[in-house]
């Protein structure tokens, strides 16, 4: 725990008037945010932000927060560039963070910082801005009555009059941020709100929450039971896909092709986009389906050509958008339009199911329509100050087709916003444990607000309801446990990788976009700035951009991978941003130091948008997607069938076949009794892959072999083809999946991958399933084929989003990368049923290591423990845990060696370099294979310097490096830097002198732990004048999981006590002490391994420190 002392040390360290008034700000503003962090561990509440987080830490230590908010808000406008510092006032705010430090602590400021303090302390005063009306004002709720609140804000304390908000008062507590909306300062001390909203960096999608409107009434629980239900694909849902694809391809149309050919090309491009949902429809399509869809395109047709240029539309297809998205920060909500004219006067929303009927004619537009357009409204309101009147709005009922326009009232937006804060504060409530107190209301009766008694509601509404309580109702005990942990566990990762995750330097919440200052988004190369168009690419429209980047200087690199979802946007000024301009989205399939090459989401046609006179920006974004499937799937759990629901639970051991299974293939001697005891397994088997020993090469390509000899086993037999279980190959990350495919390459079978082709390594797109299905333009050939080809593969998020694929056969899944992987990330998939009632996955298999990287939770460690006796009895100890781990865990508890196996044999590391993790993680239980380069010594001559002699005598070792006492950015190591640039020199020189063939690229690799670091090192290879290592991968251990290097060097860049916690990764499994990323970054290297950093601060871990002691050490002092 960072002490008093260390504190004003730091603080006293940025007093140096050499570091520029903003970097101190900086510095200080992330001190004010670690001291928060730290004292708030163990409160069991997430914090939206460092505002709503110092005021929990004062309430919790009986504190005024005045003091410490005045210096967070000022140092916050000075990040933000909205006022400008002084020396005057930068002491005067140290003053005030100093106070609050001082009775937080309860001890005295040293007297050499009172003493540069001294003549600022009696300025140190807070002052009130007077204000009339303000759109918004952010505030923390301090306590609620009945019709008011109180606040403290940017005005100071502050009581908040809102009687209309009647709904919105019963959910307010203590503690909670809120946006005043259109509020009215009354005196010094009294505000008029017209509308409250809770939490609003918890941004709610508009359509998911206008979908919460129902027939019966507009509970918020409605959004669990819309989270709950099971996705289904029909063919109304793939009508509507059409209607949309038909929308875009009409809008996009160049007038080359005639009515009927842009019908058929529209349709085919449908088709392949939706190729395996239509292949695994329980229904197939018939006459009726096609002449809607015809009737469908007719409809958009006619109202794109005809209607959109009547005069009560008067909307010009030229200056259209398709599918542009917005952030409003101001109403806590993101929505993406339809369709949108370039001025956002007009607005399109299509629909293809049905309007409000009345005996089969359409009378007018549902409820939740108009309101998802009327929030649409607003949030053009809100972002661009257009007046609601200005902006017409229509929603297209493609059915028919109408066109209706009409608006809500106000009360009816405001009770909407109102829903809105119902679920914030019924999410938060999950997130704090209470889902048991929530079970109860979970009954269709108490959503049936409106007490309808309707054939409607008995018929429909009430079964679909019905069908989801009656399963939260059934749980048992175990279950309900095993629900209520993770669906908190889940809410609360939502959360905070919704706004912030509260770590020190970290900016992993998706609120960042928005709240963090440019110079921090910089530092952390979250934001590229100043881009100009220098391409834009597409037939008929615009579907791709190339960006051309500036030199952002030595220090930046760009915290974007290929593959990666972003936003784009026009930034012509320095306050613009995702809150103040339209949102276009797209991947990056390409990324250099020169250029950007966007892939569009959506085709544009509108190409005098994407104009090259102005600057434009790209920002990270993100979706809920993934934690809605994982919600899913964690309900999914509790319809699963219940011989599979008591394996997972461990209410029943996993069965094995008995006496010896035979293998049809032929294998290395270590690899057949692997493959043999998975094979004896009949409901799973996990395989522990350490470092090195061919988890995916051997073991899984063994495996895939000796399932396809069974595949054509079994067709010899007689078996028609696809009775057989398929095989499902799955990892966690689409680079796993990719080295799934080079092995397959290797393999006498076709295989097909489902996946974008953005996020897939382009030598393998050709087993896209489009690709794959390259000429297929039938639902029935689809269907035969995939029931033909052995192998299906993508990745688990991808295959959870289409387990409608176990319509078609049974499958038996292998999942690599097992230990990154969180247990209702799985779930859905286990759990998936096949038409006959069985499990979809028949059998399954997980290889994987849950002694290297775990799988990414935002939660800190002591957050994510379980005592819970019935859990732990089950071997759930830990949230943050994996399936695989858990299952591995019990199987050894209950004496079931027969399901579990180890890889042992290592080829990569020399045993000088496997030794120390052999010894401290393995229980020396790796034997190496015996290679060429695992046995030869280390034979490097001719050394002239004490560098080049360390580094040609030593396999394993450390370089002692004194990092310098103050740094703009702690995520920035200049002396490592150069400590790794002279031991490559060193390396590049001896094998140079001992005629030792070296391809930098391939055979070098440096591993940092922050993304910063990696420019910082390519300067100093530059200054060294090693232009050879331009190409060295320089990465996060994160990144180089999976890969090898001849020669690894690792930077371990910290400069403070409390980034060891961010560095080191320490859990204990069984039994021992384990730091998985150092585990990973050791076995990286083949040959020699270097770790530099600085000795005295690394030894505080004891790993670190028992690694240091047993290699060969270098020191400055020695250079």
């Amino acid at each position: 725990m960072i002490t008093a002392e260390e504190i004003f040390q730091e603080i006293e360290l940025h007093l140096d008037k050499r570091q520029k008034l903003r970097v101190r700000y900086s510095c200080l503003y992330s001190l004010l945010r670690r001291i928060c962090t730290e004292r708030s561990e163990g409160f069991h509440t997430d914090f939206s932000g460092l505002f709503s987080q110092l005021y929990a830490v004062c309430q919790a230590a009986g504190i005024d927060y005045h003091a410490a908010d005045s210096f967070r808000r000022r140092a916050r406008m000075v990040l933000l560039e909205k006022e400008i510092a002084t020396e005057t006032t930068f002491l005067t705010d140290v003053s005030l963070l100093c106070r609050f430090l001082c009775e937080l602590y309860a001890v005295d400021m040293p007297g050499t910082l009172m003493g540069k303090l001294q003549n600022t302390a009696q300025t140190a005063t807070i002052k009130k801005t007077f204000i009339i009306r303000k759109q918004r004002i952010r505030a923390i709720v301090t306590e609620v009555r009945s019709n008011a609140f109180s606040c403290t804000c940017e005005l100071g304390d502050s009581t908040v009059l809102v009687p209309h908000l009647k709904r919105t008062l019963q959910v307010l507590r203590k503690g909670m941020a809120v946006n005043l909306i259109d509020a009215e300062v009354i005196g010094d001390d009294m505000i008029k709100a017209g509308m409250i909203i809770i939490e609003p960096d918890y941004l709610i999608d508009v359509s998911a929450l206008a979908a919460c409107v129902k027939p019966y009434g507009d509970s918020p629980l409605n959004y669990f039971v819309n989270m709950f239900s099971p996705r289904q694909i029909t063919l109304p849902i793939l009508l509507g896909d059409a209607a949309n694809r038909f929308m875009d391809d009409k809008v996009n149309a160049s007038g080359q092709k005639s009515g009927d050919q842009l019908f058929v090309s529209s349709l085919q491009q449908h088709f392949q986009e939706n190729m395996l949902a239509y292949a695994c429809l329980s229904e197939a399509p018939d006459r009726v389906y096609a002449a809607n869809l015809k009737a469908t395109y007719n409809h958009v047709s006619k109202a794109v050509s005809e209607q959109f240029l009547s005069p009560e539309v008067d909307i010009d297809v030229d200056e259209v958008l398709l599918e542009p998205s917005f952030i409003c920060e101001c109403l806590g909500l993101r929505g993406r339009f339809d369709v949108m004219t370039a001025d956002y006067l007009r607005l399109v929303e299509l629909k293809s199911g049905k309007a409000q009927e009345h005996f089969g004619h359409a009378v007018r537009p549902k409820e939740e329509h108009v309101l998802q357009m009327s929030l649409y409204k607003e949030i053009l309101h809100y972002n661009f100050n257009i007046p609601r009147d200005a902006v017409r709005s229509f929603l297209l009922y493609s059915r028919y087709p109408i066109f209706y326009n009409e608006r809500s009232s106000s009360q009816a937006v405001r009770n909407i916003l109102e829903l809105r804060n119902e679920i914030v504060a019924l999410e938060q409530c999950i997130r704090e444990g209470q889902w048991q107190e929530v079970v109860p209301l979970m009954a269709s009766e108490k959503l049936n607000l409106r007490q309808l008694s309707t054939p409607l509601w008995k018929k429909y509404f009430q079964p679909s309801i019905e069908a989801v309580m009656q399963p939260l109702r059934q749980m048992t005990p175990l279950l309900s446990a095993y629900f209520n942990h993770f669906l908190t566990f889940l809410e609360r990762e939502k959360f905070l990788s919704k706004t912030t995750d509260n770590r020190p330097d970290s900016n992993r919440g998706f609120a960042s976009v928005w709240t963090a200052d440019l110079t921090t988004k910089l530092m952390a190369g979250d934001i590229l700035i100043n881009l100009r168009i220098i391409e834009e690419s597409g037939l008929g429209g615009v579907e791709a951009l190339t960006l051309g980047l500036p030199d952002y200087g030595d220090k930046f690199i760009a915290n974007f991978s290929v593959g990666e979802m972003v936003q784009l946007y026009e930034r012509r000024e320095k306050n613009d941003s995702v809150t103040t301009r339209q949102l276009i989205r797209g991947y990056i399939e390409e990324l250099t130091r020169e250029y950007v090459k966007l892939r569009l989401t959506y085709r544009q046609r509108n190409r005098s948008f994407f104009s090259r006179e102005t600057f434009y920006a790209i920002e990270h974004d993100s979706t809920d997607s993934l934690f809605n499937r994982s919600v899913s799937g964690l309900f999914s759990l509790l319809t699963a069938t219940e011989k599979r629901r008591d394996l997972l639970l461990g209410q029943r051991l996993p069965e094995v076949h008995d006496g010896a299974v035979p293998l049809v293939g032929i294998y290395h001697e270590a690899v057949s009794p692997i493959v043999q005891a998975a094979k004896r397994a009949k409901d799973y088997f996990l395989l522990v892959g350490p470092p090195g020993t061919g988890k995916t090469s051997v073991a899984l390509k063994a495996m895939v072999e000796e399932h396809l000899h069974d595949e054509s086993q079994s067709v010899s037999r007689g078996c028609e083809i696809g009775e057989s279980s398929g095989l499902l190959l799955m990892a966690y990350t689409n680079r796993a999946v990719d080295e799934i495919c080079a092995m397959l390459a290797g393999v006498d079978a076709p295989y097909v991958r489902i996946g974008l082709p953005q996020t897939c390594e382009s030598a393998f797109r050709r087993h896209l399933l489009p690709a794959f299905m390259e000429g297929v333009s039938k639902r029935e050939d689809v269907r035969r084929r995939l029931l033909e080809v052995p192998i299906v593969v993508g990745t688990v998020a991808t295959m959870s989003a289409h387990t409608e694929i176990f319509n078609l056969r049974h499958f038996v899944a292998i999942i690599d990368e097992a230990s990154q992987v969180l247990e209702p990330q799985l779930l859905g998939l286990l759990c998936a049923r096949h038409p006959d009632g069985s499990s979809g996955i028949v059998k399954f298999i997980m290889i994987g290591d849950h002694k290297q990287l775990p799988a990414v939770v935002l939660l800190p460690e002591g957050e994510t423990r379980v005592t819970d006796p019935c859990l732990l009895d089950i071997g759930l100890t830990d949230l943050r845990n994996s399936l695989f781990e858990r299952l591995h865990g019990q199987a050894l508890s209950n004496g079931m060696d027969a399901v579990v196996g180890m890889l042992d044999r290592q080829g990569r590391m020399h045993p000088e370099i496997c030794d120390f993790v052999n010894k401290q993680f393995y229980d020396n239980r790796l034997k190496t294979v015996g290679l060429s380069h695992q046995l030869s010594a280390l034979s490097l001559e001719h050394a002239e310097t004490l560098m080049e002699a360390f580094v040609a005598s030593t396999r394993l070792g450390f370089v002692d490096v004194a990092s310098a006492v103050t740094s703009d950015n702690n995520k920035i190591n200049k002396e490592e830097a150069e400590a790794v640039a002279a031991i490559i020199g060193a390396l590049l020189a001896l094998l140079k002198k001992n005629n030792i063939p070296v391809v930098p690229a391939r055979q070098i690799g440096i591993i940092v732990p922050f993304r910063n670091q990696i420019a910082t090192i390519r300067s100093a290879l530059l200054r060294h004048g090693l232009l050879e290592c331009e190409a060295v991968t320089i990465d996060t251990v994160e990144c180089f999981q999976g890969s090898q290097r001849d020669y690894v060097i690792f930077s371990t860049t910290i400069r403070q006590p409390y980034q060891l916690n961010i560095l080191s990764s320490v859990q204990q499994v069984g039994g021992t002490d384990v730091d998985r990323k150092l585990n990973v970054a050791l076995t990286r290297a083949r040959k020699q391994f270097f770790m530099v950093g600085c000795k005295e601060l690394l030894c505080r871990s004891s790993i670190y420190r028992s690694f240091i002691t047993t290699v060969r050490n270098f020191t400055s002092e020695q250079a």
